[in-house]
């Protein structure tokens, strides 16, 4: 039995995005036979908590928690945040590449612990936080083991924040990551592009694309949806920096421009579905805007509530933003889900991959622009559509084509063949 040690910063019962992807993947491997051990910190009771997805695994991964160093917990609640703010908000601008290079040390030490009674296969360390794969430099430079870097998004990219440039040390930390890593895995073409380019004198066998999933299981579940309401649901955070804003806009607009009867009617049936999204800036520019009397907000939920939500929507929606802070090549993880629960897409973003992805499926609509007056036609077909108002409301061209490629089990079998190959390599000479 071969076995694989993960490093990541997040793992259930942890319910966020970045926790989904090395939990799929240690599912996959415990059913191919491997042996998974996870070194991942403590839950954080600041982060929602899904204990139903530890359920499928527990048994057979191994969790090892790593736990957070008590410089940040004394500066965080000491007398320092009390005068000048929390250490996270202090210290996000000044700590390169992030504030998990607090943590790389821990990691190091507990794997070396680990080390010593297990023989470990190979490594893989998975980001966010980027600072998580000097873990794995320093891991690799000791064991001079097979590792894999599962960067997903590129090390000059931050959601929140949009592309900046790397400074010095962060261009040096980067280069020796991707030299000496084994295998260097992105979540679109887009970025293993980027990195290819970046990085001309590496083999470009060594990065491979694994994108995001989703769990047919999940996806597939019979769900009742709403009877008098057409409803637009939305999963997850906006980030406001790229102002994502632009669908929300072009209701209050739709509304300004119809007449007060159907005003009436359309505020009636119209329901926008926000999960985990009611944020303090989210709420302001919704409620600025007049919009509260349609928009319904959730709090973050339960993996597989969250997907039933979805199944019960009648339209979902994705809202990049179109800015330069707007990567052309991101492609949100919501997307895999929305393709799994096969509701139409209503995509506000810039062109690139989630454009070329929903095109291809033949998933739903593309908006390259805060085009307002096709938003409003698209939502009066479609909900003329649901309520059979319309002469052609059986006919559409939302097919899904091709979506079972990103099915969990089809995609986690190609990360597991990255792996598989990554340990069949004879072993490099020292020189």
């Amino acid at each position: 039995m071969k076995t694989i040690a993960i490093i990541t910063s997040n793992f259930p019962p942890t319910n966020i995005v970045g926790a989904l992807r090395p939990y799929r993947l240690s599912k996959f491997l415990c059913k191919a036979g491997w042996r998974v051990i996870i070194l991942t910190h403590p839950p954080d009771t600041g982060h929602d908590l899904d204990y139903s997805l530890l359920d499928e695994i527990a048994s057979d991964v191994q969790i090892h928690y790593v736990s957070t160093p008590r410089v940040k917990k004394i500066w965080n609640r000491g007398l320092v945040a009390r005068f000048i703010g929390t250490g996270r908000d202090i210290l996000d601008g000044w700590v390169k590449p992030d504030l998990g290079i607090a943590h790389v040390n821990s990691f190091y030490r507990a794997f070396i612990k680990l080390a010593k009674v297990s023989q470990i296969d190979v490594l893989l360390t998975t980001s966010p936080p980027h600072s998580i794969h000097l873990a794995g430099l320093l891991i690799k430079r000791k064991f001079d083991i097979p590792w894999i870097v599962d960067l997903r998004d590129p090390w000059d990219y931050y959601p929140t924040k949009g592309h900046h440039e790397l400074t010095f040390l962060e261009g040096y930390l980067e280069k020796r990551v991707m030299t000496e890593a084994s295998a260097v895995i992105s979540t679109t073409g887009t970025y293993s592009k980027i990195l290819m380019e970046k990085h001309s004198f590496i083999d470009k066998n060594k990065f491979h694309i694994v994108t995001n999933s989703y769990d047919r299981n999940k996806t597939s579940l019979a769900v009742e949806k709403d009877p008098d309401h057409f409803i637009v649901c939305y999963t997850g955070i906006f980030y406001p920096g790229k102002d994502p804003y632009g669908f929300f806009r072009a209701l209050k607009s739709w509304f300004e421009v119809m007449p007060s009867s159907d005003r009436s009617y359309y505020m009636t049936v119209l329901r926008v579905h926000l999960i985990g999204s009611g944020d303090y800036i989210t709420r302001q520019v919704i409620s600025s805007l007049g919009l509260d009397g349609v928009i319904v907000y959730f709090d973050r939920m339960p993996h597989e509530q969250a997907i039933a939500m979805t199944l019960a929507a009648d339209m979902v929606l994705i809202s990049t933003g179109f800015g330069d802070r707007t990567r052309p090549g991101w492609l949100p993880s919501k997307l895999f889900e929305y393709l799994g629960c096969r509701i139409p897409i209503l995509a506000l973003t810039r062109e690139g991959e989630t454009a070329e992805v929903i095109r291809r499926t033949k998933s739903g609509y593309v908006l390259l622009s805060e085009d307002h007056d096709s938003i409003h036609k698209i939502l009066r077909t479609e909900i003329s559509r649901k309520f059979k108002c319309d002469s052609q409301s059986d006919n559409t061209n939302f097919t899904f084509e091709g979506t079972d490629k990103y099915e969990e089990e089809n995609v986690m079998s190609g990360f597991a063949d990255i792996i598989g190959n990554v340990i069949s390599r004879p072993p490099r000479i020292r020189t």
